[in-house]
Parts: structure tokens; C-alpha cells; sequence
């Protein structure tokens, strides 16, 4: 949510006041359209992790969901400050 508000301000801030509800349309449209894909990706690899691993009974696909929430943030941040590449 901080990352959300501090973006929400700086791209206010940028743009002129007469654009205000169009930055504002495109921003909300872009964490909607942004949202819709990572609960779709993250719903395929826990539907395809319980057709192979013991079905919706079991914790394996929850749990391969959760380590993706975990591990992909993580990954980008290294990636990012990584200088080679």
C-alpha cells in the first residue's frame, strides 16, 4: 500500500492539473489490468499443482501460490540491483 501511495503522489505531481482525471483513469486502469493478470497466473500454477499433486484437498497448490507471491518480488529486486545483467 506505500508503494501505492507514494506512486499515486508522484504521478499527480507530474502531471498538469487540467489531466488530472485522465493520469488518474489510466493509473487505476493499469493496477486493475496488472492485477487481473498476476491472480490469473497465480490461480493457473495453484489449479496446475492440484491436477498433479493430490487435488483441492491438499495444500499443494496453496502453498506453490504463496511461494510465488515470495519468491517473484524477490527475484526482481536481485535482478534489479544486479549491475551485470
Amino acid at each position: 500500500m506505500v508503494a501505492f501511495s507514494h506512486t499515486n503522489i508522484a504521478i499527480f505531481q507530474a502531471a498538469p492539473s487540467s489531466m488530472s482525471s485522465t493520469v488518474g483513469a489510466m493509473f487505476n486502469g493499469a493496477l486493475q489490468f496488472g492485477s487481473a493478470i498476476g491472480l490469473a497466473a497465480i490461480t493457473s500454477i495453484e489449479t496446475s499443482v492440484e491436477a498433479t499433486h493430490g487435488g483441492s484437498h491438499e495444500y499443494a497448490g496453496r502453498a506453490a501460490s504463496f511461494w510465488c507471491h515470495l519468491v517473484r518480488p524477490l527475484y526482481l529486486f536481485n535482478k534489479s540491483g544486479n549491475s551485470e545483467g
